[in-house]
């Protein structure tokens, strides 16, 4: 049995996940993420920075390495392809540089 401290108001009904996280216009809501790819000569770890509205690349970077740097340097691409570059909000979720 749940607490009653820890218990939903009646009243309360939870959104579809689909319908928190789909922004409503283009350069709201951007996501990112890391890619392993084998190749004869290696790995190659992929960023990318998606826009969540219409599911654009909008950066990218390739290394052989995966660091924090390759993830910077996608995020600043999408940065600077932005049109309004007046408030930009970095959350991050996910540590694994």
């Amino acid at each position: 049995m749940t607490p009653k401290s820890c218990q939903r108001p009646s009243s309360w009904r939870e959104k579809p996940a689909e319908s928190r996280s789909q922004p409503l216009e283009p350069e709201r809501k951007r996501v990112t993420d890391i890619t392993e790819i084998a190749t004869w000569e290696g790995k190659l770890f992929l960023c990318v920075v998606l826009d969540l509205y219409n599911k654009l690349v909008v950066g990218w970077s390739v290394h052989h390495r995966q660091d924090r740097q390759r993830v910077i340097r996608a995020v600043e691409m999408a940065i600077w392809q932005r049109q309004d570059r007046s408030c930009i909000r970095i959350a991050a979720a996910n540590h694994q540089c």
